[in-house]
């Protein structure tokens, strides 16, 4: 690598941590959060790489985004048709299809290359960092809009392996998890503090917006129909008096999920001789016909029909949560994924806490965007995904959703305060 992209390299992501820094560690996030997290993610990003060892996807994403810079050198003009338009010369072969979210990130990649001279590392460290930036915004403001969820906030977003490993490094996950810290971020920030830089959050909402349905179209669907909706229903609850009674409110929210959901499923049976389902199948048989001899999800004569989605939805969704359990597979990384699945079980048991002053929870809307956003998540994950090794990466991006929303669970909450005091005692 030459000096001069090696010293620009690290001087700009230099220049970024420390500007990120400056502008939003405070008293209530301070050094003992920031750098630890940052520091945690950044290696993961370079991990990443050890990890897969010059192959799969992460490395094909790099090599045909070299291929572009060769491109940016050669002829600029049309590299920049290529950025603008999707235009690929002759003489570029890519494997992925121009409208796609491969080719996309591929460009993005390119563009990370011009500062990086194509160096794999330095450009998972700037992914990484970017994907930090998302979630150290999100759990900033998800501290202020709900106070007592900081603890679990950090927990899960800045330091959950998993969820840091899988979303860090040359990988659209990076991206996709950024963009979504970004977008739920500045949507919680414009609802709540709508008089601070209301201009300023609306111009960046919009790109990030478009940042999520370039990466990944169908989720970026789920979170714009959730969100719109949960400001749909928190207009109704401000401008009619009936929806400000909690009953009225959640009985009408119950029926309105319940209508929504029943569209949505006759829609997708109906919609281009039921593609959506017929898709769904195909992908679950050929993923499950390359993972003979590795633990997988075995649903029960999974169907292009609806009755048939909804008998495997329970072992799909349990699947998606739970699995891998400690004792399937035989390497490493299984066992690894097992020890995390039997935490997370944990971490949901001792949840049940919940019920036992059920009548008197009080639910955020967002909340319940987040509980929808996790379930349709998780079900869509495990009627794909057979392959646990796969799915454990996959669900990476609802994953640390759950656990913020579990660990807030009153038995949780006092033995993460617990903890606490006992760190702040040893601090004194």
């Amino acid at each position: 690598m030459p000096v001069f992209h090696f010293m620009l390299s690290f001087g700009l992501l230099a220049v970024l941590i420390f500007w990120l820094w400056r502008k939003t560690v405070s008293k209530d996030f301070g050094n003992l959060i920031f750098w630890p997290a940052l520091s945690f993610k950044l290696l993961c990003g370079i991990v990443l790489g050890w990890f897969y060892g010059g192959g799969f996807d992460t490395f094909d994403y790099q090599r045909y985004a070299n291929t572009l810079s060769k491109l940016a050198s050669n002829n600029f003009i049309s590299y920049l048709k290529l950025l603008f338009f999707n235009e690929l010369p002759d003489s570029v072969q890519i494997k992925f299809k121009p409208y796609s979210n491969s080719f996309f990130f591929t460009k993005i990649l390119s563009l990370l290359n011009l500062i990086t001279d194509s160096n794999y590392y330095f450009n998972g460290l700037f992914l990484s960092f970017f994907s930090f930036a998302g979630c150290w915004l999100l759990v900033q403001t998800q501290a202020k809009v709900f106070p007592g969820t900081k603890k679990p906030a950090v927990i899960t977003f800045l330091f959950f392996p998993t969820v840091i490993f899988w979303n860090a490094g040359v990988t659209k996950e990076s991206v996709l998890m950024g963009a979504l810290g970004f977008f739920w971020g500045l949507v919680l920030q414009t609802v709540y503090f709508s008089g601070q830089k209301l201009r300023f959050n609306l111009v960046l909402l919009i790109f990030f917006s478009w940042l999520l349905f370039k990466i990944k179209l169908f989720l970026a669907l789920v979170v714009f129909a959730l969100t719109l909706s949960w400001l749909f229903l928190k207009w109704l609850r401000k401008r009619f008096v009936f929806f400000r009674s909690n009953q009225n409110f959640i009985g009408f929210l119950g029926a309105f999920i319940v209508l929504a959901a029943g569209a949505t499923a006759l829609f997708l049976q109906n919609f281009a001789d039921a593609f959506i389902y017929r898709h769904l199948v195909w992908n679950y048989k050929t993923l499950h016909a390359k993972s003979i001899g590795k633990p997988v999800i075995a649903l029960n004569d999974l169907k292009p029909e609806l009755g048939s989605v909804l008998i495997n939805i329970p072992e799909a969704l349990t699947g998606a949560l739970f699995r891998p359990f400690f004792w399937e597979g035989e390497n490493l990384f299984y066992r690894l994924a097992g020890i995390e699945n039997l935490v997370i079980v944990i971490i949901f048991l001792g949840s049940l806490s919940f019920w036992k002053n059920w009548r008197k929870l009080q639910i955020s809307g967002f909340y319940g965007v987040l509980i929808a956003f996790i379930l349709i998540l998780a079900v869509l994950i495990g009627l794909t995904t057979p392959n646990l090794g796969t799915l454990n990466r996959y669900r990476t991006i609802f994953l640390p959703f759950l656990l913020y929303l579990l660990l807030q669970a009153p038995f949780w909450k006092r033995n993460l305060d617990r903890l606490s005091l006992k760190f702040k005692s040893r601090q004194v």
